[in-house]
């Protein structure tokens, strides 16, 4: 397999899954598709949404794990969308590979025998997951309507905040934001220091003049009428 093989794929929980109970059958059929450590996660979970996010990122990363054994896991960056119905009746045909967690300095977890690395990322109602031979970072965020331009101080260097400044519509102005925070959120998993290593004034300045560095692909999808913003990126 190339180095430089990658795949993101992401999923909607369904508004009818949003918030099954653990007895629920559905539930407990998922959740038999997933390895240990990551349903000891789902499982210390106390509320019902963050449960099913957790689990819809722990199947997508079944999914790859089993892609990867299989030779399957393609040198391609596109975003897949997987049905979450259709990803269970085919993960459980076979048990759930069981792969050995370590975790970095700032919590990041990765494969300590498996030769793949791996981020996630929910919001709203979405799962993300992105894996690679290489370092790899992926972010999703939800379009939330807010004090955007205190958000954008925050998270914006000097230079993004002048691009903000000269759009017109409130709607560009958004899609900008969040895009660009899914950016840095996506380079912070990426390196495995996480966003706040990037917020205050140095960080962001030094960030802008390294960002070149890293190679990042942006998507926009539309989930009902709510937008999501996507940023992968792997050095």
């Amino acid at each position: 397999m190339e180095q430089s093989a990658k795949i993101c794929y992401y999923l909607v929980i369904p508004k009818e899954y949003a918030e099954l109970e653990l007895q629920d059958p559905l539930f407990q059929r998922m959740l038999a598709c997933v390895d240990e450590e990551r349903k000891k996660k789902i499982l210390g979970c106390k509320s019902a949404k963050n449960r099913m996010l957790r689990l819809g990122v722990s199947l997508l990363l079944q999914k790859g794990l089993r892609d990867f054994e299989n030779e399957e896991l393609n040198p391609a960056d596109e975003l897949q969308a997987l049905d979450l119905e259709k990803l269970t009746v085919d993960l459980e045909h076979e048990k759930p590979l069981q792969p050995k967690y370590n975790y970095g300095k700032s919590g990041k977890p990765y494969f300590s025998e498996v030769p793949l690395l791996f981020s996630l990322s929910h919001s709203g109602a979405v799962c993300l997951c992105a894996l690679s031979t290489s370092k790899i970072g992926a972010d999703v965020q939800l379009h939330t309507k807010g004090e955007l331009d205190k958000l954008a101080k925050r998270v914006l260097d000097d230079r993004e905040l002048g691009i903000l400044e000269t759009l017109e519509t409130d709607k560009e102005k958004e899609y900008y934001f969040f895009e660009r925070w899914a950016v840095k959120e996506s380079i912070g998993k990426c390196t495995g220091e996480g966003i706040f290593s990037l917020l205050d004034r140095e960080k962001k300045e030094e960030f802008a003049n390294s960002r070149d560095k890293f190679i990042t692909k942006t998507y926009e999808i539309t989930v009902g009428e709510t937008c999501y913003s996507i940023a992968v990126s792997h050095l």
